[in-house]
């Protein structure tokens, strides 16, 4: 039988798994991209391209929620509890897919730093993934219909 207690243990450790992910790839985007931050000026072509790497940083994102509630439909919807290691797996493979994705996003910042954009654009990604990360991550609620006593 799953208590609450385990449940919040699982989250957590899957959660400090997933931070490991996310926040060394953030720190490791914005360092370079600090260091190749040039004065020259934003060509229109570079705009359309940070536009465009947006619109796919946001589609990482909505990938990610997507992937989540698909990923937990399967736990949510069987008959009774999960066992404790089958709960403990999906939870984990959650948290690495929601990392692993959320981590993509500073690349975009600083890919776009190589072509030439400014600090300013890498900040900027970077705040989305670690905002992405901290409204996809896994939380208790998302097993409310478990029934797990509170």
């Amino acid at each position: 039988m799953i208590t609450h207690n385990d449940l919040i243990d699982y989250i957590s450790r899957s959660t400090v798994i997933a931070v490991s992910i996310v926040i060394p790839t953030n720190i490791a985007s914005l360092a370079i991209a600090y260091f190749l931050t040039s004065d020259q000026a934003r060509t229109d072509m570079l705009d359309i391209l940070i536009i465009l790497l947006a619109l796919v940083a946001i589609a990482d994102i909505a990938v990610a929620f997507v992937l989540k509630r698909k990923s937990l439909t399967p736990i949510l919807d069987v008959d009774g509890r999960p066992d404790a290691p089958i709960l403990w797996q999906a939870i984990l493979k959650i948290s690495i897919l929601i990392g692993a994705l959320c981590s993509t996003v500073p690349l975009y910042g600083l890919v776009l730093t190589f072509l030439g954009a400014g600090i300013e654009v890498a900040v900027g990604f970077s705040l989305a993934s670690l905002i992405g990360f901290m409204l996809l991550r896994v939380r208790p609620r998302d097993f409310e219909k478990l029934n797990i006593g509170v």
